[in-house]
């Protein structure tokens, strides 16, 4: 009886060191994050490869939901001509991701612009003072009354961090402050906000990868480069993100690019929203079950076989190897097709230190016979 229980019981207790070699790594050491580029190795995310993978295929997706005006290099003049010509095709919803922090010349006729856009979403920003949370905006933001507001922050931490999720409202005092992407939701497909409120959930994961955007810059519109029927059909009934998408200050790191323009970032936001493309993950703790079990069934499997097998040692590195990148690719695939993360890194990790795991119990238990065998002698 014990001889039939000898490799599952010898299997159990190496995917229990294996185990506990792996958490100490992925909570400890934090060295998966060596595996990362240097700009992400102080925050690096296994799901960041699904991202680049499903980025890198050649399929991609010009969105129906969402086109940029881009200001880069506008005046305030320009800002609003091109608010005004925007505003006049019928957008669903106008976003505009500017702050003005100080006066110009030309600010009444802006001011005037901003006021009768009725389906305008002007942008605020959240501060922390002194532990409380408060909200801020261009210079003349408490001398109007615009309707629609949204928060425009893309990480509360250091510009370091990776973007990878936005958070659909924010409470400041008393008041709820919805971000920037769900307030243009709201506005333009009140529908998808309610589904998107319905789900409860405090952050989203930003769908990024296969997105394309139609970018028109704001000066083909003013000097009329652009035939109006055809910026009309590009326009009418689709948000209309107007910002700047070259200015270095306002990149982020993403999942799939070192350098995303803020803007950029907020259209792929809005169109996880729009398009219901939210991406599920499993949990932390179901993902270590897995890893737990998968690593059991191959740590058995490798005992049967060095116990059968004469030249067991290629064979089975090279069945770790097999499984592991079965493992990746089955990851990238899923998040690729279907939107869900498959957290399969405490598995990879799990299967990556299986061998080491069983060299240190297999020698522990060798030593011991040894050590029982001398004392026999004696």
């Amino acid at each position: 009886m014990f001889k039939r229980l000898r490799l599952p019981l010898n299997a159990l207790v190496i995917t229990a060191i294996a185990f506990g070699l792996s958490h100490w790594i992925a909570y400890d050491l934090t060295s998966i994050s060596a595996f990362a580029p240097m700009e992400k190795t102080l925050d690096f995310d296994f799901t960041d490869v699904y991202n680049t993978v499903a980025e890198q295929r050649a399929k991609r997706t010009l969105s129906d939901d969402i086109v940029i005006v881009s200001i880069d290099g506008c005046s305030r003049e320009g800002i609003t001509e091109a608010l005004d010509y925007v505003d006049y095709l019928n957008p669903a919803a106008i976003g505009l991701d500017v702050f003005f922090n100080y006066p110009a010349a030309t600010d009444p006729e802006l001011i005037t612009s901003l006021t009768q856009c009725p389906n305008l979403v002007f942008p605020v920003g959240l501060q922390m003072i002194n532990g409380h949370a408060s909200i801020f905006g261009s210079y003349f933001y408490d001398d109007i009354s615009i309707e629609h507001k949204g928060v425009v922050n893309l990480s509360a931490n250091s510009v370091r961090n990776v973007i990878r999720d936005f958070e659909p409202e924010y409470i400041v005092g008393n008041d709820t402050i919805r971000s920037f992407s769900a307030e243009l939701a709201r506005v333009a497909a009140p529908e998808k906000f309610e589904a998107l409120m319905a789900r409860g959930r405090s952050k989203e994961t930003i769908n990024y990868p296969s997105w394309e955007f139609e970018i028109i810059p704001a000066e083909a519109l003013s000097n009329g480069d652009i035939p109006l029927e055809e910026v009309r059909q590009s326009i009418e009934g689709k948000v209309v993100l107007i910002g700047n998408i070259f200015d270095q200050s306002d990149f982020h790191l993403t999942p799939i690019d070192e350098g995303m323009a803020g803007l950029l970032i907020h259209a792929r936001a809005l169109q996880t929203i729009l398009d219901s493309c939210y991406i599920e993950e499993t949990s932390e703790a179901i993902s270590w079950v897995m890893a737990i079990a998968l690593s059991f069934i191959f740590i058995l499997l490798v005992l049967v076989i060095k116990k059968r097998c004469a030249f067991e040692g290629c064979f089975v590195r090279f069945l770790q190897l097999a499984l592991m990148y079965a493992f990746l690719v089955l990851g990238c695939n899923v998040f690729a097709h279907r939107g869900d993360y498959l957290n399969f890194a405490p598995t990879l990790l799990m299967l990556g230190l299986g061998m080491l795991a069983m060299d240190i119990w297999l020698g522990l238990l060798k030593a011991v016979k040894i050590h029982i065998h001398k004392n026999r002698k004696r």
